[in-house]
């Protein structure tokens, strides 16, 4: 299994920090409040963790995260069993928020 994605972030509030806990973005870029084709291929990982990224609160406020599809060829999405990438229509992305306080 396999899966990649875009993800916006606000840069105006959170800053991508560099941790050994991170996972999962090699050959993305992550700035200006993009991650751009963060994902891996998940071969025997049970967890279908597709990245994790650390950052570092700059500013109080509700900082949001969306993703959305990757527009880089080979960062599609693979489930076992499929020959063919799963269609960009049968996959939700999602969005949620994150409270920064002082």
């Amino acid at each position: 299994m396999a899966g990649y994605a875009d993800v916006t972030y606000a840069s105006s509030l959170i800053a991508p920090t560099a941790s050994a806990n991170d996972a999962g973005l090699a050959g993305s870029v992550v700035s200006n409040g993009l991650m751009d084709g963060v994902g891996r291929a998940m071969y025997g990982d049970s967890s279908g963790m597709m990245f994790i990224k650390t950052f570092t609160a700059t500013a109080k406020g509700t900082a949001s995260f969306a993703s959305s599809q990757t527009d880089e060829f080979g960062h599609e999405i693979y489930v076992s069993g499929l020959i063919d990438a799963l269609p960009w229509s049968q996959v939700t992305f999602g969005s949620t928020t994150l409270t920064i306080k002082p």
